[in-house]
């Protein structure tokens, strides 16, 4: 299935041609005189990083909420494996540590207390989400609704 043709966007479907099926009796496949294409019972979701977090950020539930609505609009069987490919997390993790340390420096060098400058720090990258957190809910969208997480590059 293209893009175009999906309500979801980054999700790729898999098409495949039957040329045989498994005999359990005979332990082997057996060819089929008439192959025939069908759907795969897997559908990858591509997303990106920064769409995981801004979820996250609009509700609690959000992640979830968004595989259901996948599911329903894709018209998907509870027997059909979804997983969820997330782009670029590592990145983004990378780069939140990053600002983080230069707020921290930014403080230190401002001669500010660390007192002050844990609750300006994390007032400060509010928008951006720690690792742990990213993580939990991730874990927990692959617990809820039996989702495969990649990360990818």
């Amino acid at each position: 299935m293209s893009e175009d043709d999906s309500p979801i966007p980054g999700t790729i479907r898999i098409k495949r041609q039957v040329k045989a099926r498994w005999d359990p009796s005979l332990k082997r496949f057996a060819p089929l005189t008439e192959p025939y294409w069908e759907w795969d019972s897997t559908i990858l979701l591509v997303i990106d990083a920064e769409e995981v977090v801004d979820k996250m950020l609009h509700g609690q539930d959000m992640l979830l909420d968004w595989i259901r609505d996948a599911r329903l609009l894709l018209g998907l069987e509870s027997s059909v494996q979804i997983v969820v490919i997330v782009k670029g997390l590592g990145r983004y993790q990378a780069k939140t540590k990053t600002l983080a340390n230069r707020e921290f420096t930014a403080m230190a060098r401002a001669g500010l207390s660390t007192t002050s400058s844990t609750s300006n720090a994390t007032a400060a990258t509010t928008t951006r989400l720690d690792k742990d957190l990213i993580e939990r809910n991730l874990i927990e969208l692959q617990v809820q609704e039996g989702v495969f997480i990649v990360h990818g590059a």
